[in-house]
Order: C-alpha cells, then structure tokens, then sequence
C-alpha cells in the first residue's frame, strides 16, 4: 500500500518533523534541492543554461537552493524571483542571500527575465508548492505562461506551479513539467487529473521527514501496488463452487443483453462459484452462448415472485447493467433494494440503470448499512448528488465521500482515476488502469469484478478497492500487448483470467 497526502496534511508533516521532532528545515531544505539538482543534470546537456523561476515561499526556496548546488556541479545556473523582498520566508530570504554572496546570478521578474526563460535548456519550476489554494494571477500568471512557452525542459518543484496538491485542478494557469520531484509522498493532485497530466514523470524523494504519526496517517488517502494482490482470500483446495458464493445478476433489458454478459463473464473471471443471471426472455439465448456457464432466469411473468426467488437463492446480488428505466426496471430495482436493506448479510453493487433510477426517486429512502455499493461515473454521480459534473470535478474525492454519506454505501466513483470511499476514513485512489478503457461496457465489467470478489467473502469496502485495481491491471495488460486504441469491454474481461489475483 502506498500512502497519498493532501496539500494541507503534507503541511502537516513538515510542521511536525520541523517543529516537534526538531529536525531543521535547512536540512530538509538542502536535501530537496540535491534531489531537484540530481533530476536536473539527468536532463542537462553541457553548454545548455538553467534558469529557476522562483516564488517567495519555502518552494522558492528550495529552487535557489538548486541552483546554487547546480553552479557548484560547474552548470551556468541563474535565478529568476517571481515573488517580492517582502513576502520572502526566511529561509527563502537567506537562499536568496547565499546566490548572492556567491555572485550566483539573481534576477527580478522584469522584461529581460522573460528573454532568460526563453533562452534556457532546462527551467526549474519553484513559484508555487503544496499549499497553493487561489487562482495564480499577475506577474505569476506570466512568468508560468513563459514557462509554459519556452523550448527548454521543465523540472517542477514539489508540484507543478498552479496545481491544487488537494484536487488537481488547475488554479488559474499551471506549469507543464517534463518532470515533477517530490518530496516524502505522491500527492492526490499529482494523481487525480488534470494535476496528473501537468506532472510529466513522477519521482518521489526521500528526504528526511519523521515518521508520520498514527493520527495522520490514519486519515491519509493510500493506493495500492501489485505486492497488495496477497491480501486477497485464496481458493482452498477443498472446496466447491459453492463455497465461493452464488452471485444473481439483475441486468439487460429487452434485447440488451451485452451489458449483463460482460458482468456475469466478469463475476466468474474473478472467481464466483456460481452466477445467475435475471433478465428478460428476449436475451435468453445469447447470454446463453455468451455465458453458457451462468443458471438463467428470465421474466416473461409472475415477474415479482421470480425475483423474489433469485434473491433469496443469492449471496451476492448485482443490479442496473443494462436494466433501462422503464417502469418495470424502476419496480425491479426498488424490490431488490428494499430487499437488500433488509437483509445487510447479502451486499448489493448497483450499477448503471439502478443509479439513474435511484436518482429519479428520492422517495424510496434507500441507505445502506455497510453491504451496498454504488458505482456511478461523473454523470451518475451528478444526478445522485444533484451537483453538475463540472462542480463535483472540481474536488472528486469529496464529492465521492457525499454520496457516500447520503446513501450509507461503499461509492465507486468511477473516473481517469477511480476513487472508493464510504462516509467516513480515507478515501482509496486506483492508480491502475489506462484511458484505452474508455469505451461502452467498461463499467459492466468493473461490477462484475466487484461482484466475484464478493462472492469469495471479500468485504464491501475492500471489494471495492481490489475490484478497481483488478480492473485497472486487466486493462494495463491489453495495452501492452496490444496498444491502447482497440480494446473492447470483451478484451478486458478476457485479460482478468491471465491475471493472478
């Protein structure tokens, strides 16, 4: 597992490493700027100039301490300061004193500074750092276009000038690096977009804070890497299928019937003993070549009583793939929920339809108590929370976490970066997967993952995790092979089974 950090919690740890554990700032300072000099000459061709475009904070700080180490290692290094005298840190002010003394060129924010920025090789990028919370204007705003500009390579500082550290969005103007170097932790808005794709390549330095404390580290947002697959249950080798759980799909609509194969396939590949499908009669007999494997029920009458039967034969139960929003598909989802409610030992993952139709009808009064998941992209999301999509963008995390709390349930907020929470604890951010998985019948397949790893006793919460990152490597696999322009949501699904997990 890996650990993210907001702006204001890597705040946090500075001030606790610095203040309580009485580590000076000067030498996290100067640990920083080795790594930024390090990340530098690894660009830097001989001749080439470097020019820092600085800020007034410890940011900025660590920029003139770069080049100071740069002009040591024999590179023409010069600085460029955005911010005035008068807002200067101190340890900015005493960065700024040290060039100084060593005759180490400083230059103020005038018309000639722009002609430096256009001139150099590479530009390092130390205007802003993590705490950046209002939108860049002015003289920062111009310096970061003629970064933006300039031919040479930029290397960012922390985190590209202009990025929210919280959320990625771009405040105002942002600076588009050739690399990011970071310091102790990735940070979710190096990681949520569109942060993520003004960072250019990732590195993360260790420079020295103390070990985080148990309160903080309890609220930080995490991720996982391959080594987390172990915590998964194993199949036991005496065992049936029906130790591994009979998950009921209700999905597909008259003649809609991809939607619920790509889950029910999906369920299987990740590992559930036995799926059911429940859908119309009309799809009967190409779910039964697409998934030959799965019991079939269908709904040509005593429609109620036959959903009634699948639920109580489930352990696991799926809802919205492909259902429509008819009136029939809005009586089929409120019975499954209001049979889920009454019994949390069976979770539910509604999808899709059953979003939508939840949505539409606030008076069901449907809340969760630890076994429903919802799995809604932006636009579903949107009509959950009744929020535009372009508001709830601007903080996904914390939008993800309201719907959480309003609806009591596990929230899959389904995104260029997925995000998993429920209304309390720290959010999960999937940092598998690629944008080749941008195409119809995706979603299906992410349910039905979900759902297998239910099956195998995998609680809600963690179901929901792994099953974004299953998802997310199945799709990682198709692109290496194949590239990332012709996959289908059948490709992905396919990829699960070459996977170990």
């Amino acid at each position: 597992m890996e650990l993210l950090c907001s702006g204001k919690q890597m705040q946090e740890i500075d001030r606790y490493s610095i203040q309580e554990m009485k580590i000076p700032s000067l030498v996290l300072m100067e640990r920083a700027a080795l790594a930024v000099r390090d990340a530098v000459l690894r660009r830097w061709k001989p001749g080439g100039r470097i020019v820092a475009v600085c800020g007034s904070g410890n940011n900025g700080a660590d920029g003139l301490a770069a080049v100071r180490l740069l002009s040591q290692a024999g590179c023409p290094a010069e600085a460029i300061l955005a911010g005035s005298e008068e807002h200067e840190t101190r340890e900015c002010r005493l960065q700024r004193e040290i060039l100084v003394n060593l005759e180490i060129p400083v230059h103020r924010a005038a018309g000639d500074a722009y002609d430096k920025i256009r001139g150099a090789q590479i530009l390092i990028d130390a205007v802003f750092g993590v705490g950046l919370s209002r939108n860049v204007k002015g003289t920062y705003a111009r310096m970061i276009e003629a970064v933006n500009q300039a031919d040479g390579q930029v290397v960012s500082v922390d985190i590209p000038s202009g990025v929210s550290a919280d959320t990625g969005k771009v405040l105002g103007c942002a600076v588009n690096a050739a690399e990011t170097v970071t310091f102790g932790f990735r940070k979710l808005g190096q990681i949520l977009y569109p942060g993520a794709g003004c960072c250019g390549k990732l590195t993360v330095a260790e420079i020295g804070f103390a070990p985080v404390p148990g309160t903080l580290s309890e609220e930080l947002a995490y991720t996982f890497v391959t080594e987390d697959l172990d915590g998964l249950p194993q199949r036991e080798a005496d065992s049936n299928k029906g130790s591994f759980g009979k998950t009921a799909v209700f999905a597909g609509c008259k003649n809609m019937a991809g939607a619920a194969a790509l889950c029910g396939l999906s369920a299987y590949r990740a590992g559930a003993g036995l799926v059911r499908l429940v859908t119309e009669e009309e799809n009967r007999m190409i779910l039964q070549q697409l998934v030959p494997e799965a019991v079939m029920t269908t709904l040509e009458r005593n429609r109620k009583e036959r959903i009634a039967e699948a639920l109580e034969w489930a352990t696991v139960i799926v809802l919205g793939p492909g259902l429509g929003r008819s009136e029939e598909a809005g009586e089929e989802v409120r019975q499954v929920l209001e049979y889920g409610m009454k019994h949390p030992e069976k979770p539910v993952a509604a999808d899709a339809d059953a979003l939508n139709l939840l949505s539409e009808n606030p008076q069901w009064r449907i809340k969760g108590s630890g076994n429903l998941i919802l799995t809604p992209h932006p636009g579903e999301l949107s009509r959950l929370l009744g929020r535009s999509v372009e508001k709830l963008k601007e903080d996904f995390p914390g939008a993800v976490r309201d719907c959480a709390e309003k609806y009591g349930a596990v929230v899959v907020g389904k995104d260029s970066r997925t995000v998993v929470s429920e209304a309390e604890g720290p959010v999960f951010v999937n940092t598998s997967g690629n944008s080749a998985m941008a195409k119809a019948g995706s979603g299906d397949v992410l349910c039905g993952v979900i759902a297998g790893l239910l099956a195998r006793g995998v609680p809600a919460r963690s179901a929901a995790e792994y099953g974004a990152y299953v998802h997310g490597l199945a799709g990682d696999l198709w692109v290496r092979e194949h590239g990332c322009q012709g996959m289908t949501a059948m490709d992905l699904s396919e990829c699960l089974s070459r996977l170990w997990f």
